[in-house]
């Protein structure tokens, strides 16, 4: 998945489309939040990709090959669930979204890199999918928000608290922990693995 954000009318269709669609892709499926209202009760559905690829494809009546077409969502801002609720979209490849937003591994290590926090939940997200996940959840209420609330095998429910620095005060996680007193939780910090965990992450996947 990319997302390509930027001011308005800056040519950032125009590339997405004509460009990088129609040079490296069989066939590009636009689709415009802004153009085509009827897009959001499909999204307003769920978000699981296999029904959601089916929907679009009655939609468009054309299928759509994942292996070889290009999904070009534009508009997405439009979407009426977007400003209500918190929206986020992670890269596939920690070490490719360094590469785009040409962040060197060094800089990334820096406390003080503006990116780090994303850097972080985005390695999160990518092992947690490796890990099996099909999809992944997080979770807020009022000034509290925990970053991905896990599934293990077992069933059991696992919030996962990122910290990309090496300060780990888990506010959120302990109010998630007072609340629903969770069997196993995860603060997930630049310290060493152990250091901070209440149980081995990777115990309970």
């Amino acid at each position: 998945m990319l997302l390509i954000d930027g001011a308005r009318q800056t040519g950032k269709t125009y590339l997405a489309e004509k460009i990088f669609g129609t040079e490296s892709f069989a066939r590009v499926h636009k689709f415009d939040f802004r153009e085509d209202r009827a897009l959001h009760k499909y999204f307003n559905a769920g978000l699981a990709p296999e029904q959601l690829i089916k929907n679009l494809e009655l939609h468009r009546g054309q299928d759509i090959s994942l292996g070889a077409d290009l999904i070009f969502l534009d508009q997405v801002g439009e979407w009426s669930l977007i400003k209500p609720n918190i929206f986020k979209l992670f890269f596939f490849d920690v070490g490719i979204l360094g590469n785009l937003l040409e962040i060197t591994y060094r800089e990334q290590l820096a406390q003080s890199m503006a990116f780090k926090g994303f850097i972080a939940e985005n390695f999160v997200q990518s092992e947690l999918i490796a890990q099996g996940a099909l999809q992944t959840y997080s979770w807020s209420e009022r000034n509290s928000e925990i970053e991905f609330i896990h599934k293990s095998k077992e069933g059991d429910i696992i919030p996962i608290e990122v910290k990309s620095g090496k300060r780990t005060r888990a506010k959120s996680l302990a109010v998630y922990r007072e609340k629903y007193a969770p069997g196993a939780t995860s603060n997930l910090s630049a310290l060493p693995v152990g250091a901070t965990w209440r149980k081995n992450f990777f115990g309970v996947l």
